[in-house]
């Protein structure tokens, strides 16, 4: 029996890599012959110690295939070949209405007094913008003033908060009613700081 290892194996092992793998091959009955690209050992069913003797005194001498397997070059020019594209087939186009943009600004806990909340929002009144709606969350005691004094805007107003009761004994709290019924169109809700501050969850 002939064994002989692929030439792409052989030409990226090394010497004691070779030494393993044919030690190995050695304890095989029957191998009688070991190839590595031109040199060959042969003997009668050869012994571990007997193959590694051979094969140290010719593994220097190998040499590669005459012929070695090339691979071809692939350039890195875009082509010049017309190709055809496959039909694509048609596609649903959605509408092209753009939602409206909102610019809203939340107040927070500002101004500390009425005065100042009178001067801001009358700097509001005389101001206006049609390429977006303006909608601002002052605190809840001026909420009216502002309602009242940018009743002949565009600018809407809305609460920064609101409770999950409708009615009942419940101190402080705001229901959703009780905005809207009084001309507030938006509120916010589950704001960061009422979370991190305040413990509140959905």
């Amino acid at each position: 029996t002939i064994f002989r290892l692929s030439n792409v194996y052989c030409s990226n092992i090394n010497i004691p890599m070779k030494l393993f793998a044919l030690g190995l091959l050695a304890t095989v009955p029957g191998i009688t012959s070991f190839s590595f690209y031109s040199s060959t050992i042969t003997s009668s069913p050869l012994s571990p110690v007997s193959f590694v003797n051979k094969l140290v005194n010719n593994l220097n001498g190998d040499a590669k295939p005459p012929n070695p397997k090339t691979l071809t070059p692939v350039s890195l020019q875009p082509s010049t070949t017309t190709k055809t594209k496959p039909s694509q087939p048609a596609l649903h186009t959605p509408p092209t209405t753009i939602r409206r943009p909102i610019v809203a600004g939340n107040w927070k806990l500002n101004p500390t007094t009425r005065e100042e909340a009178l001067t801001l929002l009358n700097g509001l009144a005389s101001s206006s913008s049609s390429t977006c709606d303006v909608v601002i969350f002052p605190p809840l005691p001026y909420l009216f003033l502002a309602l009242e004094i940018l009743k002949d805007t565009s600018i809407q107003i809305g609460a920064q908060n609101a409770g999950i009761y409708e009615k009942g004994a419940y101190t402080g709290e705001i229901a959703p009613s009780m905005l809207s019924s009084s001309g507030i169109t938006h509120v916010l809700l589950g704001h960061s700081e009422r979370r991190t501050i305040f413990g509140e969850t959905d």
